[in-house]
């Protein structure tokens, strides 16, 4: 699982992890969770996984993918939810088999591909202090 108090990267498939140091396993799945913020609230996301599609958002360490079956997963959406998400950004980019590293995405945006049969290879996220709001903040309080 990974979890969030730092940017971290994390390999998703064996052709990915040839390129780790040191080696990493890591499954057809990710679980991604929130640790030692200051601000309550959690984090929601999701997989596209070939031969099934978008599945449904799970929360805070739950599986998006699938265990057991061997299916790629092939894109992911990502988002903070609760007060966490008025004072953090969450952006990701994805590494894709045959295109390598994509652009960074935030806040739920789509990271990866769909219809393309192209798997995730690994993935990497930050969470980022939403500095509009500090300078929001900042002028009402004038």
């Amino acid at each position: 699982s990974l979890s969030l108090s730092d940017q971290k990267t994390v390999f998703l498939s064996p052709e990915a992890l040839s390129r780790a140091d040191p080696p990493v396993h890591f499954p057809s799945f990710c679980q991604i969770s929130l640790q030692n913020l200051e601000y309550s609230g959690n984090i929601k996301y999701r997989a596209h996984v070939q031969n099934i599609g978008w599945q449904d958002y799970v929360y805070n360490n739950q599986i998006a993918g699938t265990s057991g079956l061997g299916y790629r997963v092939e894109a992911l959406q990502i988002e903070l939810i609760g007060d966490v998400a008025n004072y953090y950004d969450i952006y990701y980019r994805v590494h894709v088999q045959d295109i390598g590293w994509m652009n960074w995405v935030k806040n739920g945006d789509v990271a990866g591909t769909t219809g393309l049969s192209k798997r995730i290879e690994a993935i990497q996220i930050q969470l980022v202090k939403n500095i509009n709001l500090k300078i929001a903040k900042g002028l009402v309080n004038y």
